[in-house]
């Protein structure tokens, strides 16, 4: 792009809260410096970002097509949170081709995925809550897990309801607006006068707190595990059986734990708070945004090649999460 060209950008009116779109701003020889490095690595990111897609929906697909949510609640749950990945690796691929393409860029499409994206930051944070809070369950005391299988969707959906209104409710101040500014090759205040600095505390706190709640139940797990391979080191059918169960489940843990905790703190936490423009300079924001998305790009299909090859496995879930026979779902109601 020449230099001098006009660059279209969103601007709030001085005396109002619309956004105007027509508004205009001139290239300078740092910004064309700075949107030939966003440009070679917005290359990289959508192919990464498509190719992960598929990827996730292929997966999906397969655990859709062999019913396996008939039979796992966690699984259940993992779709849900699925769901949520593909809508956001969407968003990074739209935010991608507008860095390739800055004149297909609109400020009205480009803040109206803003609110998608924001939508979805607040519909993603309480899933991993929820997966870590299902597993912690099903390790805890598997028989009486089963009775909360019954309401998996009603939960689920009490979740999206609950995350979709929250978000709402944040979203109804447009001081919170964001939209993809493919110059700066990163998520920018739509109408920044508008913004007050007390809302980067509650930014940063809601992924903090989910990311704080997550680790500790996946750490109860995982000393749970440790305390009944202890408390059962003698048993020869559980050295023969549930033993190898037991150190796979550990791995596992470890590694969506891990995986869990690098994508909130370096995606969606730095994310929001990076769009305050004084934070950092915009070539380091703009290189850090889009390396904590190619790594969300890829951690997501990951995590549910993690779970998925667990279930199908000889895991220590499968037998809890499977459906009970009706001999053993009369015990369980006698027992209740």
């Amino acid at each position: 792009m020449a230099y001098g060209a006009h660059f279209p950008v969103c601007q709030c009116a001085k005396n109002s809260s619309v956004i105007v779109s027509n508004y205009t701003t001139l290239y300078d020889e740092e910004h064309i410096t700075n949107y030939g490095s966003l440009s070679a690595g917005s290359s990289l990111m959508v192919s990464t970002a498509m190719v992960c897609l598929l990827m996730e929906i292929y997966v999906l697909k397969l655990a859709l097509a062999n019913q396996m949510w008939r039979n796992n609640f966690f699984l259940m749950w993992f779709i849900s949170q699925g769901l949520v990945e593909c809508i956001t690796i969407l968003i990074h691929v739209y935010s991608a081709v507008i860095t390739l393409f800055p004149n297909l860029f609109n400020c009205n499409i480009s803040i109206f995925f803003g609110i998608f994206v924001e939508t979805a930051y607040h519909i993603s944070l309480p899933h991993y809550v929820a997966l870590a809070l299902v597993r912690y369950l099903s390790i805890r005391n598997p028989t009486q897990f089963t009775k909360y299988i019954k309401t998996t969707v009603f939960q689920i959906g009490l979740l999206w309801i609950f995350s979709i209104a929250l978000a709402a409710l944040i979203l109804h101040n447009q001081g919170n607006w964001v939209y993809f500014h493919p110059l700066q090759g990163k998520w920018s205040l739509a109408c920044a006068r508008l913004f007050s600095s007390s809302w980067n505390l509650y930014w940063g706190m809601f992924c903090v707190s989910c990311t704080s709640i997550s680790l500790l139940l996946y750490l109860l797990c995982l000393c749970k595990l440790k305390q009944q391979r202890h408390q059962h080191r003698g048993s020869f059918s559980y050295k023969r059986n549930s033993w190898p169960c037991n150190k796979k489940a550990e791995k596992n843990l470890i590694a969506i734990g891990l995986t869990m905790t690098i994508v909130l703190l370096l995606e969606n936490g730095f994310w929001r708070l990076s769009v305050q423009e004084n934070w950092f300079h915009n070539r380091w924001v703009s290189f850090s945004v889009s390396f904590a998305t190619l790594l969300r790009c890829c951690s997501t299909p990951t995590l549910i090649l993690i779970v998925s090859s667990e279930l199908l496995s000889n895991s220590v879930f499968t037998c809890c999460l499977r459906r009970n026979s009706p001999q053993q779902e009369r015990i369980v109601n006698n027992s209740s």
